[in-house]
């Protein structure tokens, strides 16, 4: 399993998990009562599953040919929306930011 932390303005804000049979879930952390990550996903929410990359995630992501040279460049697979968030999550568009977390980080973002 893979997570990130996505920071709202600089705030630890939630946990973005990659689980195994490729669902993902987006989980505001303990106590968090800041702006929602996204519209979609109210903070009130605390958690979702979503069946693939969610969309208000894949919206930051580079797209055409920046996203080709960019995949050229850093050697990253297409279809590996997590490695490429994390790998762009200081430079995102907008008040998002996503760190990738190591084993043992998710207790104390």
């Amino acid at each position: 399993m893979r997570k990130a932390l996505i920071l709202i303005h600089g705030k630890p804000a939630a946990v973005l998990t990659e689980q195994p049979d490729r669902v993902w879930e987006v989980a505001y952390l303990p106590g968090y009562h800041g702006e929602p990550v996204s519209l979609s996903l109210p903070v009130r929410d605390a958690k979702r599953r979503y069946p693939g990359f969610p969309a208000f995630l894949d919206n930051l992501l580079l797209e055409g040919a920046m996203l080709e040279a960019f995949l050229q460049k850093h050697k990253v697979d297409q279809d590996d929306f997590f490695t490429q968030l994390v790998m762009l999550g200081e430079n995102l568009a907008g008040a998002l930011t996503v760190r990738k977390l190591h084993a043992g980080d998710e207790d104390s973002p």
